[in-house]
């Protein structure tokens, strides 16, 4: 029965490539050493869904259930209140809204968990969370294994980096309305939760970054654009039990001794590691390594331009989805979208109808 689900249900759609890009992250992540290409990607790029294994099974249950710590979250009463009075950081204005986040309100300890959602309410909403979740996990999965490939030649390396970049910014696979789950649940987890980790007696940089790396945060900022520029590269590396697993030992568990090596745990989940194992260089150009979370917004625009029908829409398409954004994402959305049976078709007559611009 579970294979069943697992192969057909929507919300099952990652977790076979999923897990396949997490044994090889927990084969290499330690070593530190490049990936031959043809022990990486080759494993993942079809995965056969239809011959899942007993032990792919197992995996899948378990980490469904396990990431339903971070759905209760979402649900709790006191962090979900403060979620939906916090500005999204999904936003062109990224790095101003983080700086301001730094002299924010401190997230609650949750509480209440006893979600008023009856069964079959409550098990779509969080089947809608877990596919949003997941979706986002493979991405971050792929950019550790795309710095971590040795490529034969640069333009293979640039190759898989435009890849990774339309599977971020213009991703065909994904509906409208996917691509906005996909914002809510990626604000919440990485955006909320994720810079939440790092604030009070835990937001030294000095205790995260190496002393060799530090000027690149630090030199020209004030504190608070530091701290905003440090989350922002951090939360590209982060996956969900890395969050989780913070979260309880850092902010929920304060007296606990943190007896790991704090940059050493970041560098492996990729932070500060650049793609730099090429043998030969016959590309000159360089690719954008760094994925920011904001440009989850140029996903849902470009899905707004598909559905109007005419690429010389794009500049109206950009001024609505943004118009609604600052108007009415917060007070209509943000916190509530998952639990809206809306289709792809109402969501974007909402948005391209929300006012004028």
């Amino acid at each position: 029965m579970f294979e069943s689900v697992i192969i057909n249900a929507k919300h099952h759609q990652h977790d076979i490539e999923l897990g396949l890009l997490q044994d090889i992250y927990e084969r290499h992540n330690i070593k530190e050493t490049f990936l031959e290409p043809e022990t990486t990607y080759d494993e993942v790029e079809k995965p056969v869904v239809s011959q899942i294994k007993v032990n792919q099974v197992i995996e899948v249950v378990v980490r469904w259930h396990a990431m339903k710590i971070l759905y209760d979250l979402y649900r709790s009463s006191s962090i979900h209140s403060h979620f939906v009075r916090a500005n999204t950081v999904i936003h062109p204005a990224m790095n101003d809204r983080l700086r301001d986040c730094a002299t924010e309100e401190a997230m609650p300890e949750p509480k209440d968990f006893n979600c008023t959602l009856d069964y079959g309410h409550r098990y779509a909403e969080y089947s809608r969370f877990y596919h949003a979740l997941t979706a986002h996990w493979v991405l971050i999965e792929k950019i550790w294994l795309a710095k971590m490939t040795h490529y034969k030649k640069s333009s293979t390396r640039n190759d898989r980096y435009n890849q990774l970049w339309q599977l971020w910014a213009d991703n065909p696979d994904r509906s409208l309305r996917e691509k906005l789950d996909l914002i809510e649940v990626v604000d919440f987890t990485w955006g909320y939760l994720g810079r939440n980790i790092f604030k009070g007696r835990f937001a030294q940089l000095s205790d995260w970054v190496p002393q060799a790396d530090l000027a690149q945060f630090t030199e020209n900022e004030t504190p608070d654009s530091a701290w905003a520029f440090f989350i922002a590269r951090v939360t590209q590396e982060l996956r969900p039990p890395h969050i989780i697993e913070l979260l309880l030992l850092l902010i929920w568990n304060s007296e606990m001794a943190w007896r790991i090596d704090r940059p050493t745990y970041l560098r492996q989940l990729g932070f500060l590691v650049e793609p730099q194992s090429v043998e030969e260089w016959n590309d000159t150009d360089w690719p954008d390594t760094q994925f920011s979370l904001n440009i989850l917004d140029e996903d849902v625009i470009n899905s707004l331009v598909d559905m109007v029908g005419s690429e010389d829409s794009y500049d109206l398409c950009e001024k609505q989805w943004y118009n609604y954004k600052d108007t009415q994402w917060q007070g209509n959305m943000q916190g509530r979208i998952l639990g809206y049976e809306m289709t792809s078709q109402q969501l974007f007559e909402l948005i391209m109808f929300s006012g004028d611009v």
